[in-house]
């Protein structure tokens, strides 16, 4: 008998050019280490993507990976068009789109503008 599939999930992280990409960058980290831990696969190209064109080319590429669904990270303001053309190139597998509040940074609470596009991309969806 062979042993049971490992679940697989994509994570793709958004962000906006010249916006602290790096903070959404720590934060997918993180997400993965936790779904990991969960013996679950995660599959992450750890970068930002910041362009249209390239978030529907890595969301095509995740369709001959197996995943069984999809996180969306939004880890700075994301203009809408950028996740938007990866999101319908995946609309037949499961999507959970998430996004962040504030967050301290050397004492200071910050924010990358990420929950502001969690709801846009909600309200456009």
């Amino acid at each position: 008998m062979s042993e049971p599939k490992m679940a697989k999930i994509a994570l793709m992280l958004f962000g906006y050019p010249n916006y602290p990409n790096d903070v959404g960058l720590r934060m997918a980290e993180v997400l993965c280490r936790g779904i990991e831990k969960k013996g679950i696969d995660v599959v992450f190209n750890k970068e930002a993507i910041t362009d249209p064109r390239e978030a529907q080319k890595q969301a095509v590429s995740i369709l001959s990976r197996d995943v069984s669904a999809v996180i969306v990270l939004m880890g700075t303001w994301v203009s809408p068009e950028i996740s938007l053309s990866a999101i319908l190139e995946l609309k037949h597998l499961p999507i959970l789109i998430w996004g962040f509040g504030l967050y301290k940074e050397k004492g200071k609470m910050e924010s990358t503008g990420s929950f502001v596009a969690l709801n846009v991309i909600k309200g456009c969806l």
